[in-house]
């Protein structure tokens, strides 16, 4: 019974939007310009924008550094990181190198030369 209720009702807005197409053309064109007029009121940011209190600082040194010398490099960054930042922070986290295998997938450190550092 659903089934021939649908198929009536179908045939019936088919009609209608074939008879009035002038109507049913303009009335879509209206919906779509204030759809569109809407989107700068609501917003469209999948996640708004808030301060997390985190930066990443990325490093690349020139190519073939050895991983001595980027370590070096980063403590000294890490130390002036530590005197400017003072009690406000937390945590400092750096990685240098890439981690061959599977680890290597989850990082933007394509070698010894290169490191990243998290505040």
């Amino acid at each position: 019974m659903e089934l021939i209720r649908d198929y009536y009702l179908l045939r019936q807005s088919l009609a209608f939007i074939l008879r009035f197409r002038a109507i049913t053309l303009i009335t879509t064109i209206a919906l779509f310009i204030f759809s569109v007029s809407q989107i700068t009121e609501l917003g469209y940011e999948l996640f708004p924008q808030s301060d997390v209190g985190q930066m990443e600082i990325q490093v690349r040194m020139e190519s073939g550094t050895t991983l001595e010398t980027t370590q070096e490099t980063i403590v000294l960054m890490e130390q002036e990181i530590r005197s400017e930042a003072g009690d406000d922070l937390e945590q400092i986290i750096s990685h240098i190198g890439v981690f061959y295998d599977l680890p290597a997938a989850y990082t933007p450190n394509s070698g010894t030369q290169d490191a990243f550092i998290g505040v």
